[in-house]
């Protein structure tokens, strides 16, 4: 049936059809599918039926792919309807568009129209390969960026293709039959499979490729397609069509080659199994191959795998001829995979803001200079942006001095005796760290947190603190004696300094992190240093001239 002459069916023919279709053993009445008993009794709303013999409940969906059904039959039979029109396929945007009135999610279309690959999947295992049979494999790179290369302006026609998402498909068909497909790394690694699916009888035609096992079970005949394109004896024209198809299908799709390259595979074997079917036969076929006995793998495909739903996938032929599930390796891996090479090759590395997330490697890239040494020469640290930490000697003793006390889940981060204290970022480095040693209260919030210790500890190293010019000089020599800049130059510095503040206790930093009891504490012992000292002291000098009218 075509989309039109279902769009025209009401829901109770679209149920009356599919009913049909789904106990056609039993001549369109309920059958159970659980004790094989032909006779049920019908529940008065006709939805609902009930086994004779072992007394259990059953609907039309019960045990099939399309179980806990959220779609109308309807609905259910234009998705299918659709999906057959075309002989190469229709993408799931495109259907979507067509059912934009009765389906208006995406993700919907999208896994019933692979519930519908599963099932010829399940056609396609059930398939046996009998008289005269084709071999062939193709190749499907995985796509890689071209590089902008402005001297090589052809570098299109040679594409760039990614080794470890490179298939080959196997293709064998029957002529004027079926066809089955594998998938491997190599086109030759299916030939075990093949044989079992091979009738001994069979007469396969092959190119030059690595078929020579074939010979032990069965006639093979080949031919060489460097002096020929095809020979009296043999060709394969059949194969290289069905791989004129596949091609077709990368057009039409956004992207075959990934977990569900096995689905797109058992589609393509499906239409040139059923090429000289009319449309109404190859629906009835479809909807048929539809009705097998079990739950789709592709059920519940988009929930959580707390819900009960799993990312499926692809199922390929191993070196050994044995089948396995691989999936695409992700960004993370290829990135691994290409640091691991880069650094085989003497390659410098680039530090990237994946390190910042690690636990292992956050640490990595920082550079140490003394507080000395960089107000002797603040050239030293570059303008350039990225982050750093201002090391304390002994910084725990001060610490403790304000009440602190250690987060388990927030180790310290120590540089010999010197233990971080603050983390920070800015757009430059030397900027930033020179207003922290060199600046002002009211610039650096590092500043205050170290004025406030030492006030309400009365240590005295500060002096009295009665002069704002005599206690921001003591301030900053007690700062050239006690602290030490670790620095690192880095893209994306405030999202590396988030994680740093993630992965480090950094006691000083009060803003960009979860509240804790330390942090009120050393917020309320600033606010009270403010009130107590700062006020008495006399205003800042102005940093800029102030603005004149002309």
């Amino acid at each position: 049936m075509t989309p039109t002459e279902i769009a025209e069916l009401s829901e109770d023919d679209a149920r009356a059809l599919f009913r049909r279709y789904r106990f056609a053993e039993n001549g369109g009445e309920p059958s159970c599918n659980r004790c094989g008993c032909p006779a049920a009794w019908t529940y008065q709303d006709g939805k609902l039926y009930k086994c004779k013999q072992c007394l259990r409940q059953f609907t039309l969906t019960t045990n099939t792919p399309f179980a806990y059904r959220k779609l109308p039959f309807k609905t259910i039979l234009l998705i299918l309807a659709q999906f057959n029109v075309a002989y190469q396929g229709r993408s799931a945007l495109e259907i979507k568009r067509d059912l934009r009135a009765k389906v208006k999610n995406y993700k919907t279309i999208f896994v019933w129209l692979h519930k519908i690959r599963c099932a010829m999947q399940a056609f396609e295992r059930r398939t046996i390969l009998r008289e005269e049979i084709e071999i062939d494999g193709k190749e499907l790179k995985g796509y890689i960026r071209p590089k902008n290369v402005r001297n090589e302006k052809d570098h299109y026609r040679f594409p760039y293709g990614a080794p470890d998402r490179t298939f080959h498909v196997t293709l064998a068909r029957q002529r004027g039959g079926p066809a089955r497909a594998w998938i491997a790394k190599q086109e030759h690694h299916p030939i075990p499979p093949f044989i079992d699916v091979v009738d001994p009888n069979a007469v396969v035609f092959a190119d030059g490729g690595p078929w020579g096992q074939i010979r032990d079970h069965c006639a093979l005949k080949r031919v060489i397609h460097d002096h020929h394109f095809y020979t009296p004896e043999a060709c394969t024209n059949w194969a290289e069509s069905g791989f004129r198809v596949l091609e077709g299908m990368r057009l039409i799709y956004r992207r075959i080659l990934g977990n569900c390259l096995d689905l797109y595979t058992a589609q393509l074997t499906w239409r040139l199994s059923h090429t000289g079917v009319g449309p109404d036969d190859a629906f009835a076929a479809l909807l048929g191959t539809m009705m097998t006995p079990g739950r789709s793998p592709m059920a519940g495909y988009f929930l959580k795998k707390k819900a009960g739903g799993s990312k499926r996938r692809c199922k390929i032929i191993n070196e050994d001829g044995a089948p396995i599930e691989w999936s695409s390796p992700s960004a993370e891996e290829r990135r691994r995979e290409r640091k691991e090479a880069k650094r085989a090759s003497g390659e410098i590395e680039t530090p990237r803001v994946a390190d910042a997330r690690s636990a292992k490697r956050w640490r990595d890239g920082f550079e140490f200079v003394s507080a000395g040494e960089f107000m002797d020469d603040p050239k030293r640290m570059p303008l350039s942006p990225g982050v750093y930490g201002l090391f304390l000697r002994n910084g725990e003793r001060l610490f403790n001095l304000a009440g602190y006390f250690p987060d388990p889940e927030l180790p310290a981060w120590d540089y010999g005796v010197w233990r971080n204290g603050y983390v920070g970022e800015g757009y430059s480095l030397r900027e930033r760290v020179t207003a922290h040693l060199l600046g002002s209260i009211g610039g650096s919030p590092f500043r205050q947190s170290v004025f406030a210790i030492h006030w309400v500890a009365g240590t005295g190293e500060l002096g009295d603190l009665k002069s704002r010019s005599a206690s921001e000089a003591a301030l900053s020599e007690w700062l050239r004696r006690e602290v030490v800049i670790g620095y690192k130059v880095c893209g994306y510095h405030k999202t590396v300094e988030k994680e740093m503040l993630k992965r480090t206790a950094a006691p000083l930093n009060i803003r960009d992190r979860d509240p804790s009891p330390f942090g009120r504490l050393l917020s309320s012992l600033r606010q009270r240093f403010r009130e107590a000292v700062v006020a008495a002291w006399e205003p800042p000098p102005p940093t800029s001239r102030p603005r004149q009218r002309r």
